[in-house]
């Protein structure tokens, strides 16, 4: 179990979703 990458491409992903948000 890597927990910490999935914590990180969680982070990433929150960042790409609010970007898009943003961008919307």
């Amino acid at each position: 179990m890597q927990l910490f990458p999935a914590d990180k491409w969680n982070k990433r992903r929150i960042h790409f979703l609010v970007d898009r948000l943003h961008t919307i």
